[in-house]
């Protein structure tokens, strides 16, 4: 009996052992997260303060390892903003960056990984502006980010950001690694298709097309399939704004020139594909698109709903689409998009040489 009842004091000691040890670990873990987070939370906070007063250009040393590339990168990166607003005629006067943090991991007591989203909101006036009587604009990018973190001193820093702002600040990071992505070929000519509705018959809600894009310009309709790493989702996301606008399925299931499709439940006769290639392929969407629902006009035409194509380095080839959703105080057209997610930026943000290609979508379709 007294055997038992050693074996037993032993067996509970070493369970209350066993479990302060885990607790320690756990809470170990959740310390050093809450660092992270506010480690982050307060070097995205001065790194965007930085874009448009250089002044605390070197208070990022506080939050980044300075012998790394991202260190250098992010105190010069305020530079490709200025080009952007001469590019693009325009001023920027307020900056702001709100972040999630979708993942952390701890991969060691002195290394982590982090995956967030963030939200750079810009205000800006044309630069004949005047800011005492013109309200600003306001636009958003939405931007991926992987970050490897390292202890120095005890303390956390950035060691490596991983992402790219795309074609409108040429911002792309040191450490962003291009997505492996296998892009469609254009699609065959095959037979006429007869439509779901009579063509010319149906009302194309422009603001209905482009208040869908406002509201899933960063935040997709899990209804749809993702084509970002297949090649980009720009024509994905505009043919899911044109069809909430009214546009109707033609020729289901079948993989023509002529079709325009999707299929959420899986039920088309095509194997492989959710989709028609016009529905997901620009250098495809573009064609199918003039051959009956739009016609290609002057940027001062365009309205609300309507798309502007951009063939980025001129050769011919249409390598993004984007839908018209307001204007600015000049009345020049802002658009939303895709692939890289913005939200109300000016039309023209391609170099000096990107084509366009604007089209005003009919009324009725």
């Amino acid at each position: 009996m007294k055997k038992l009842f050693v074996t037993f004091l032993l067996t509970l000691c070493f369970i209350c052992g066993t479990f302060t040890k885990v607790n320690a670990c756990q809470d170990n873990e959740i310390n050093m997260k809450n660092q992270i987070v506010n480690l982050i939370t307060k070097a995205y906070e001065y790194r965007t303060k930085s874009i448009v007063d250089q002044s605390i250009t070197d208070e990022l040393g506080l939050f980044y390892v300075k012998g790394e590339k991202i260190y250098d990168f992010e105190k010069n990166r305020y530079q490709n903003y200025k080009k952007m607003e001469n590019k693009l005629d325009l001023k920027i006067i307020d900056i702001k960056s709100s972040i999630k943090i979708n993942d952390i991991e701890i991969l060691s007591d002195n290394k982590a990984q982090v995956k967030l989203r963030e939200i750079v909101s810009y205000k800006w006036l044309c630069k004949n502006d005047n800011p005492r009587t013109i309200k600003p604009n306001s636009s958003e990018m939405g931007i991926d980010h992987k970050i490897i973190l390292v202890k120095e001193a005890n303390e956390w820093k950035i060691q490596k950001d991983e992402y790219t702002e795309g074609e409108l600040t040429e911002v792309t990071s040191p450490d962003y690694k291009s997505p492996q992505v296998e892009i469609s070929g254009m699609v065959n000519e095959g037979d006429i298709i007869v439509p779901y509705s009579i063509q010319g018959a149906t009302y194309y809600n422009r603001n209905v097309a482009a208040n869908y894009a406002e509201t899933y310009w960063y935040n997709y309709n899990t209804n749809y399939r993702d084509y970002t790493r297949d090649g980009g989702d720009c024509a994905n996301f505009v043919s899911q704004c044109l069809y909430a606008g009214g546009a109707y399925f033609i020729g289901f299931g079948n993989n023509s020139s002529n079709c325009w499709w999707y299929d959420n439940k899986n039920t088309s006769t095509t194997s492989d594909d959710v989709a028609s290639t016009t529905w997901t392929y620009c250098p495809s969407q573009k064609p199918f698109i003039l051959s009956g629902w739009g016609k290609e006009v002057n940027p001062t035409s365009l309205s609300r709903g309507d798309l502007v194509y951009y063939d980025w380095t001129g050769d011919g080839v249409w390598d993004h689409v984007a839908i018209v959703t307001g204007f600015d105080s000049s009345g020049t057209p802002l658009v939303t998009c895709h692939t890289t997610n913005y939200h109300n930026i000016k039309w023209n943000y391609g170099g000096s040489s990107c084509k366009y290609s604007c089209i005003h979508i009919n009324d009725y379709i």
